[in-house]
């Protein structure tokens, strides 16, 4: 529709341009001749002036209010008897831009899906987005959104952070020099400055506000993004590594994705793929994140297009852990093969625990519990979506999608990609799984954990099919039975628990609710927040003195868990005590 309307405007300001007939040609030629300098100046002034002085939210309102003036201004010129107003559409202009730099407007564009309780600690617009930091005031964490699409921060975004920052050092003997593409937060880059073998790290961000947006996380960034291991570049990143005449052993891409329509799809392109294989050095690794919840058939293009680029892949899954809502799907490419070494990666770990630290907080201690989720490889992944179709910028694919894609939810979207994972994970070898290759010494523990991960897998995909809890609950309960060790297992598990306990709590009922919580807590009973939780659920089944007790243990693990706090002392003072 605003395609076609503005299509209009030329044939409108045609027909009021034109006076007299004889001389239609002299008018349509001095229409034609102000619309073209409009053009000029409509693409030059929003970005040189208009956001610079007003940002992108107020400019996008004084656009629309002059639109308004204008088209009241025509209305007005063809009335005969208001033609001494002539002078009512430039005293318009002057007043709508006397406005736009004095009047104090309210209007916000949304910042977060759900996050109107967030405190806004940093909120500007730049030349092509709108940065925010956001508080939780009740967890304390803090997130990035870049045009309300949360990239970055120490919540639910934290996990896929950790897993691209240590993953590859898990891998690759020499890590030396890095390139992360978009700074974010800068937690990646801070992580991965974290290792000892890593020399430099070359982070590449096209918007100016997310670099300042980032100071917010300082603390978490570890002294400032590494110090001097890290290096900032402000530039698009196909400009840069079309330019640049460096390589490296490690590139980590964490790209902005929305999960309610495709966005950034040059990211997921052979382009952009292409553009990295020439830069990666020899022996050298590509990590890739992609959300698991795209529609199905935009999830297998991303496959194929990165399997086709890179001879060697690897596809890693990684489920929410604790209340992390992402499910990661991460794939590593390389030219060279990458074969994952436990013996090497236990040493690395063991010898550099403090630089892994970061993956402790999800249970992800020992190189076991990370191998074991690796699901399979190039040589099976490929004939499976060998007939799918790639995304190239000739082909952009991958944003031209069927609209009907998305309008399944994303737990139907998660539902199809589990699916098309654990048949992925059926085809695979043993021989060709980290820890299950011939005289590995591994082959009862990796086994269990392997054993472990398919359960848990088959419970996910059987409660995002809307199988009875008790179905799921058997199933998560056999995975944790297999490998009890595993605490980035419990930690998954207590995810879904806490999921399944969320739905009965939409339906009204406290006991279900507090009954799964307690069995999350069952399997992972490190988690604050979790037991603030459980101690609400508690209450409303008139059970105040656990619901105390558990908001103690939130408080202890966390004693800066606001939360915690209000909870334990609304408890306390409606149970008589002071």
């Amino acid at each position: 529709v605003p395609a076609v309307l503005f299509g209009a405007t030329f044939p409108l300001a045609g027909y009021i341009g034109v006076k007299r007939v004889e001389k239609a040609g002299a008018s349509i030629g001095r229409v034609y001749a102000i619309n073209t300098l409009g053009n000029v100046l409509g693409a030059l002034l929003p970005g040189l002036v208009l956001i610079h002085w007003l940002g992108i939210q107020r400019g996008l309102l004084i656009m629309a209010a002059l639109n308004l003036v204008v088209g009241f201004g025509v209305l007005l010129s063809r009335l005969a008897e208001v033609r001494n107003l002539r002078w009512a559409t430039p005293a318009a202009f002057a007043i709508v831009i006397l406005a736009a730099f004095n009047f104090p407007f309210a209007f916000r564009l949304p910042l977060a899906a759900g996050g109107d309780w967030y405190r806004v600690l940093y909120l500007r617009d730049g030349p092509s987005a709108t940065t925010a930091v956001l508080l939780n005031p009740d967890t304390r964490e803090m997130s990035m959104t870049v045009d309300g699409v949360t990239i970055g921060g120490t919540g639910e975004t934290d996990y896929k952070q950790q897993l691209l920052a240590h993953l590859p050092k898990l891998l690759l003997e020499d890590v030396s020099s890095e390139l992360s593409v978009g700074l974010g937060s800068g937690i990646l880059a801070g992580e991965s400055a974290r290792h000892a073998r890593v020399e430099r790290i070359v982070c590449v961000e096209i918007e100016p506000t997310v670099i300042e947006g980032s100071a917010w996380f300082s603390s978490e960034e570890h002294r400032r993004r590494g110090g001097s291991k890290v290096r900032l570049v402000l530039d698009d990143v196909a400009n840069f590594l079309r330019t640049t005449p460096h390589s490296y052993d490690v590139v980590s891409a964490d790209e902005k994705t929305a999960h309610e329509y495709a966005s950034n799809g040059f990211s997921y392109s052979r382009d952009y793929y292409e553009l990295i294989r020439r830069r990666l050095k020899p022996g050298g690794l590509v990590v890739q994140w992609v959300p698991t919840d795209l529609p199905h058939r935009q999830y297998r293009m991303i496959l194929k297009t990165f399997s086709e680029t890179f001879p060697h892949v690897g596809i890693w899954y990684f489920g929410p852990a604790l209340m992390s809502g992402t499910s990661n799907t991460i794939l590593v490419g390389s030219i060279a093969p990458i074969e994952p070494d436990l013996g090497r990666a236990r040493r690395w770990m063991v010898s550099d625990s403090a630089a892994f630290g970061g993956l402790a907080r999800y249970g992800l201690g020992t190189p076991e519990a990370i191998f074991a989720q690796f699901w399979t490889n190039r040589g099976v992944l490929y004939p499976m979506v060998v007939g799918d179709r790639e995304n190239t910028l000739s082909h952009p694919r991958y944003e031209f999608y069927s609209p009907g894609d998305y309008t399944y939810s994303s737990r139907q979207r998660l539902a199809e990609n589990l699916d098309f994972l654990m048949r992925l994970r059926g085809l695979t070898p043993e021989a060709e799984l980290p820890g299950l290759a011939p005289g590995s010494g591994q082959d009862s523990l990796m086994r269990a954990l392997r054993g472990a991960e398919s359960e848990y897998l088959i419970a996910c995909g059987k409660s995002l099919h809307g199988a009875p809890p008790q179905v799921v609950m058997r199933h998560l309960d056999h995975a944790v039975e297999l490998a009890p060790w595993n605490q980035n297992l419990r930690a998954r598990v207590f995810a879904q628990y806490w999921e399944l306990g969320g739905r009965y709590f939409a339906e009204g009922n406290a006991a279900a609710t507090a009954e799964l919580f307690r069995r999350g807590l069952k399997a992972y009973d490190r988690h604050a927040m979790g037991h603030v939780e459980y101690a609400l659920a508690l209450e409303r089944i008139g059970e105040p003195g656990q619901a105390i007790e558990s908001a103690r243990r939130g408080l202890a693990l966390d004693p800066n868990l606001l939360a915690a706090r209000r909870v334990l002392a609304e408890l306390l003072l409606a149970s008589g005590q002071r």
